[in-house]
C-alpha cells in the first residue's frame, strides 16, 4: 500500500480523478484480505469511490499471443471501451505499457500520471515530489532519474 503522510494514494487520486478498476483488478487486488491492499480496495469498492466495471466490448485476439494477465487484457479492454470518456490507462506492469504504447492507448505509469496532474494544476507540486520518493522501490533507477527530470520541468515550466 502507497500511503503518504498517512494518506493512502488511492484516496489522493480519487479528487483530481475518477478511478475505473477492472472486475479481474479488482478481485486479484482483494483475495488476500489480510494485506492491507485488500482491505483498502474492498472498503473502497464497498463504499463506491473506487468503481469496478467490466469491458463492454471484447479484446483484440491478439493480446493472448502477449501473455498478459487478465487484470492487463480486462484493463485494456476496459479502456476500448470507454476510451472517450478515459483519458489514461495507468498501469505499472512493463509489458501491459508495452502493449498499449503499441496500440496507441494513453498509457502512464503511476508517476507519470501524477506528474501530468501537476502539469494541469491539479496536484500540488510538492507533495508530487514526496510520492516519487514512496514509489521508487517499484521502478529501476533509470525510470526514477528520468521521472525526476520530467518533474522538474514541469514544476520549472509552471513558474515561467
Amino acid at each position: 500500500m502507497i500511503t503518504l503522510e498517512g494518506e493512502v494514494l488511492i484516496d489522493l487520486l480519487m479528487n483530481p480523478c475518477r478511478i475505473w478498476l477492472p472486475q479481474a483488478v479488482a478481485d486479484e487486488a482483494t483475495q488476500n484480505q489480510q494485506h492491507p491492499d485488500a482491505q483498502v480496495v474492498t472498503q473502497r469498492v464497498a463504499s463506491g469511490s473506487l468503481v469496478v466495471e467490466s469491458p463492454t466490448m471484447p479484446t483484440p485476439d491478439f493480446l493472448d499471443v502477449y501473455h498478459l494477465g487478465q487484470g492487463e487484457k480486462e484493463a485494456i479492454g476496459l479502456y476500448l471501451s470507454n476510451c472517450d470518456e478515459t483519458d489514461y490507462l495507468v498501469t505499472d506492469d512493463k509489458l501491459a505499457y508495452l502493449v498499449c504504447s503499441r496500440m496507441e492507448i494513453s498509457v502512464r505509469l503511476l508517476p507519470d500520471l501524477i506528474i501530468e496532474l501537476v502539469r494541469q494544476g491539479r496536484w500540488p507540486k510538492i507533495q508530487a515530489r514526496k510520492i516519487l520518493e514512496v514509489t521508487r522501490p517499484r521502478y529501476s533507477a533509470g525510470i526514477m532519474v528520468h521521472l525526476r527530470v520530467l518533474l522538474e520541468e514541469v514544476i520549472q515550466d509552471a513558474q515561467a
